[in-house]
């Protein structure tokens, strides 16, 4: 068995992690996993002959007597014909893992053997944001083909060390436990000739790094009635087969569009508005992801929701990403009831979410891409002013939008040319 050690860095917790078992796991092989190298251990595990492997947070200890109660760990797997088992501490409520590093798992031991029959692997950079949510993703996947169990073992202790943001890790693991520890199976697929409530519309360009989150963010809605339209904008990177993917796993809600050269964010949207089938039209950004009830709650509020309303908003959760890739939370983004269009201009900050009466949409034209940003850039603010002057907007009280803030973004690295193009919307439309 070969024991695989995750949010390997070379620091002292690793270390402590790699020497606490040579001193009670003489024989069993160690290797350190870096964040963003899950690879590694798909590559391995795809060839080795081993029929169980471990993996264990760099900064965890095992301690005497765990190898003496292995085997009867792994003889509880064999006989229950489990697919994992998952580790805790005896006193996991009031544990320091739960105050300073809640959501990290522990000690998880792994089935090779239904891993493949699963046809499954370690979520690899791209599908999720979060490095210590490896393990989570991994073992809601196989409790849909086998059960898993989590016991509780004394002879480990988790790191004592505090994670990075600590005091905003449980907040944070409030907000995406939903969406990797799904309660309950993921609803039914639309019918055929169903009406879905929403259409969605994800438009990508080399996205691949995340895309798959926010995909998956859709999948994991605790309602069913959703389409999804995925633009692939000209991307030379994995985008388009990830998407063909998808949509041959579920071919009655998930559509794509591919356009062969690059020609923006607006020419995207536009090639997905014919396909669209639901009265309403939410606009997902690549990098962005939705709540798991967002399509259930917008669903219900836009039975309320007067004849004359073609735009619905709501309030998002703010993340940002640094440059280099750490992704945290930050802050909840709340609106005021009415929209000042001038202010929202200053801000910079776009309505998220957003959706937008499909019908109306396209009495429009859809979105415009003979603006002086050709429709690359500020497609999102043009649009929702546009749209305002034929109807009036709902703002739908509550927070169902996850928006990613990176520190690289396309539109954060054009501020002259956005103080500029808001010089020609205000000549244009808000005089």
């Amino acid at each position: 068995m070969k024991i695989f050690v995750l949010g390997a860095d070379h620091g002292t917790g690793e270390r402590e992690t790699l020497e606490s078992i040579a001193v009670e796991m003489k024989e069993i092989e160690t290797i350190p996993v870096p964040a963003g190298h899950i690879r590694t251990i798909n590559e391995i595990i795809a060839v080795t002959e081993d029929v169980f492997c471990m993996t264990i947070r760099a900064g965890s200890i095992i301690l005497p007597g765990f190898m003496a109660s292995l085997d009867g760990l792994i003889g509880e797997i064999e006989s229950a014909g489990l697919a994992w088992m998952h580790l805790r501490t005896a006193e996991d409520s009031g544990s320091l893992q739960a105050k300073f590093r809640p959501g990290e798992p522990g000690p998880v031991l792994w089935n090779i053997g239904l891993i493949r029959e699963g046809k499954l692997t370690f979520p690899e950079t791209g599908e999720l944001p979060f490095d210590w949510l490896v393990e989570w993703e991994l073992m809601h996947k196989l409790s849909l083909i086998a059960r898993g169990r989590t016991v509780a073992v004394p002879h480990w202790s988790p790191s004592n060390r505090k994670s990075k943001d600590w005091k905003r890790k449980a907040e944070e693991w409030a907000k995406l436990a939903p969406l990797v520890c799904p309660a309950g199976n993921v609803p039914a697929s639309l019918t055929e000739k169903a009406i879905p409530e929403l259409t969605i519309v994800l438009a990508a360009y080399n996205a691949a790094d995340y895309i798959p989150w926010a995909v998956k963010s859709i999948q994991r809605q605790t309602a069913s009635e959703w389409q999804l339209i995925l633009v692939d904008d000209g991307s030379t990177d994995e985008s388009p087969r990830m998407m063909n993917k998808w949509a041959e796993e579920d071919p009655l809600r998930i559509q794509v569009v591919r356009i062969e050269s690059n020609r923006g964010k607006a020419a995207a949207l536009n090639a997905a508005l014919p396909l669209a089938r639901a009265p309403w039209l939410l606009e997902l950004d690549a990098d962005d992801w939705l709540d798991p009830v967002c399509v259930e709650e917008m669903a219900h509020k836009l039975q309320s929701v007067e004849k004359d309303t073609v735009l619905v908003y709501a309030n998002h959760t703010v993340w940002r990403q640094d440059q280099a890739a750490h992704v945290s939370l930050r802050e909840k983004h709340i609106y005021p009831e009415e929209i000042n269009m001038k202010q929202m201009l200053v801000s910079g900050v776009p309505l998220a979410p957003r959706l937008f009466r499909t019908e109306r949409l396209r009495s429009l034209g859809g979105w415009r891409t003979d603006d002086p940003a050709a429709g690359r850039l500020y497609e999102d603010m043009l649009m929702i002013i546009r749209i305002l002057q034929t109807g009036k907007p709902f703002f739908a009280d509550g927070c169902y939008y996850h928006r990613r803030v990176r520190a690289n973004s396309i539109t954060r690295m054009h501020q002259d040319q956005y103080t500029q193009w808001c010089q020609w919307v205000e000549e244009a439309y808000l005089q």
